[in-house]
């Protein structure tokens, strides 16, 4: 299926700058009676709390941000103190899903809470949240992807156009030149859905327009008939399950998107090659399972670029039970079951990595849809796996990247082991894999790293 394995023509270099966190973010010591040391009594707003929501939740937690009240305002926080405790113990919020600690993969937590940060926090509530001696608290920018250009989808009403495997859902894909003078590198980016309600996922698809591919057309003809082939060609872009559509040959995927994403940068020289006769594909995944409504959306791509990188990202991804699709049976979820969990494994060179080439795994990116309860990422070879990322308790709406703090090394040799742990106890038939909210998936993003120089 075209949707999956692309291996190394996928060029992409992801890194993720999470969707509430901002180096710029105001980080005062606590002192005296009211540091972390004193009773639960003498602990207070101004003097304790405060610092740690300017640290890791006010760029969310701000007027203008994406949260719906400010941590800056000390009333609003103290009338949700008690939830604040809950839900920074369950490790809900800042919403860092990966399981941390070390035990499971090894990620950059710098914008999760330490357990003394979770402590202190828990003592305030129950101390009786109070507020101490008011100080000005000045919030950091909201965070935004400096430099970038952005490019944006036409504005466009989404329809329910994808039958059993996506009862309530478009996948829509639109061309978008890039107007370059020259070639560059992309080295980050940012998506503003227009409809965050509608707006399920975004793909930035790099595709060379002049490209002979199956067929003996160009990605360009193939791209034009999948316009004209449409239910109704008067509507912008065409369909597309599979990347930017059957038949289309992509070079690589540098943009990645689903709520809860936020800005992004590739970390450590890291960039992805955008040619400047090259075009971007956006796909967007348009979800109306949930009541939203059908109405226009204009989607915007920030991308920031340079002109020279250090290293070449590649993005390898795959999903085995969507996968199944092109079997004569599918596999399916069955109903009535608290826990029904389904493993597949990946070896490195079916993803076409070449014998020889040392890569890293730099970041992971898993996806379920509604039914997801856990999922477990592994790393191995020989049938030897160690666990390298673990989601203990999905959300659907709180999606990202996690990069990992020491990279891990892969090759041709090496594989990947995937378990995702559904739900289906609200079910009463099987659940088909699919492309809708409704269907579910058991998809696992790569990114990886060239040595450096690699392929530049």
């Amino acid at each position: 299926m075209k949707y999956l394995g692309l291996g190394l023509a996928m060029a992409l270099g992801i890194s993720l700058a999470s969707a509430c966190s901002s180096d710029d973010a105001v980080t005062v010591v606590p002192e005296g009676p009211e540091a972390l040391g004193g009773t639960e009594a003498a602990l207070t707003f101004y003097g304790d709390v405060a610092p740690v929501f300017s640290a890791k939740c006010v760029a969310c937690h701000q007027a203008g941000g994406i949260a719906p009240f400010s941590l800056l305002d000390y009333e609003a926080a103290r009338a949700r103190a008690s939830q604040i405790a809950a839900y920074t113990a369950d490790r809900v919020m800042p919403p860092f899903l990966i399981e941390t600690g070390g035990e499971c993969g090894s990620f950059d937590e710098s914008q999760t809470l330490t357990q003394e940060e979770i402590d202190l926090i828990g003592a305030w509530a129950r101390g009786g949240a109070a507020e101490g001696t008011p100080v000005s608290l000045e919030a950091p920018p909201v965070p935004t992807l400096e430099g970038g250009i952005d490019f944006a989808t036409p504005e466009f009403t989404p329809q329910i156009t994808g039958g059993d495997l996506a009862q309530f859902d478009e996948y829509r894909c639109f061309p978008v030149q890039t107007g370059l003078a020259a070639d560059a590198f992309i080295t980050g980016y940012d998506v503003l859905p227009g409809n965050p309600k509608l707006v399920h996922h975004v793909l930035a698809l790099v595709v060379d327009p002049s490209r002979v591919v199956a067929g003996g057309r160009t990605n360009a003809e193939v791209m034009q008939g999948l316009h004209d082939a449409d239910v109704d060609p008067s509507r912008d872009g065409w369909q597309c399950f599979g990347l930017a559509g059957e038949g289309v040959d992509v070079e690589s995927v540098p943009v990645i998107w689903a709520p809860g994403e936020g800005v992004v940068s590739y970390p450590n020289g890291m960039g992805v090659p955008l040619k400047r006769d090259q075009v971007l594909v956006l796909q967007v995944h348009y979800n109306m399972a949930d009541g939203a409504a059908s109405v226009p959306d204009t989607t915007k791509v920030r991308l920031r670029l340079a002109d020279r990188v250090e290293r070449q990202g590649l993005f390898l991804f795959d999903d085995k039970l969507l996968e199944s699709l092109g079997a004569p049976v599918p596999t399916t979820l069955a109903p009535g079951k608290a826990s029904i969990k389904y493993t597949w494994e990946r070896q490195g060179r079916e993803m076409g990595i070449p014998d020889g080439l040392p890569l890293e795994i730099v970041a992971m990116w898993p996806h379920m849809h509604q039914r997801g309860n856990k999922l477990t990422f592994e790393v191995g070879k020989n049938g030897d796996f160690t666990c390298q990322g673990r989601v203990n308790r999905w959300d659907f709406n709180w999606q990202r990247i996690y990069n990992y703090s020491t990279p891990l090394a892969f090759d041709s040799d090496s594989s990947v082991r995937v378990t995702c742990d559904y739900d289906t106890s609200a079910e009463t038939q099987p659940v088909l894999p699919g492309w809708g909210t409704r269907n579910e998936m058991c998809f696992m993003m790569m990114m990886v790293t060239m040595p450096p120089g690699f392929g530049l």
